[in-house]
């Protein structure tokens, strides 16, 4: 599978989509990559369980109220569950309906592996905070005002597999 924009597309999508770029303007193209991404969202949505939709309800109720309410309070939430159960799903679910609903940018989704994350299509906790990698680093004002120009649109912040995360890192 091939991501793009917290899309998922599947070997037969990306030749189809190679036969639209050749003759296709840019704005057709922006259209195609939407309708495409609107319809597995949909599609994923569909298929949430009863205990999954409720943690998706709550988010997306959230998120709109946060649309007219910037000051509402955050949502702290852990989810928990065996292998298999489908944690990564309503991650991927609810994080392509915010991006929807807020924008691009609105959710940061991280994990301390690269495995974990790209399981969750984000980045690793490290990448994600400009944090170094086996050493301690002042935080310089340029990498504050990096992380901050990063994190300026940033509306929720997803991080999965933290039973995994250290103390140091913490």
């Amino acid at each position: 599978d091939w991501s793009i924009g917290g899309s998922r597309f599947n070997v037969s999508d990306i030749g189809e989509l190679a036969k639209k770029i050749s003759t296709t303007d840019t704005e057709d193209l922006n259209a195609l990559f939407s309708v495409h991404t609107n319809l597995h969202q949909k599609e994923a949505e569909d298929q949430l369980q009863d205990e999954q939709r409720l943690v998706f309800n709550l988010f997306v109720s959230h998120a709109s109220q946060r649309k007219t309410n910037p000051l509402l309070n955050p949502i702290r939430l852990v989810m928990l569950g065996t292998a298999g159960t489908g944690k990564s799903f309503v991650i991927n679910t609810l994080v392509g309906k915010i991006r929807d609903m807020l924008g691009p940018r609105s959710v940061l989704v991280a994990a301390p592996t690269g495995v974990a994350a790209h399981n969750i299509m984000g980045c690793t906790l490290h990448a994600a905070f400009a944090i170094p990698v086996g050493k301690v680093e002042e935080l310089t004002h340029e990498r504050v005002r990096v992380l901050q120009e990063k994190l300026k649109d940033v509306e929720y912040i997803v991080v999965d597999e933290i039973s995994m995360i250290g103390a140091s890192l913490m």
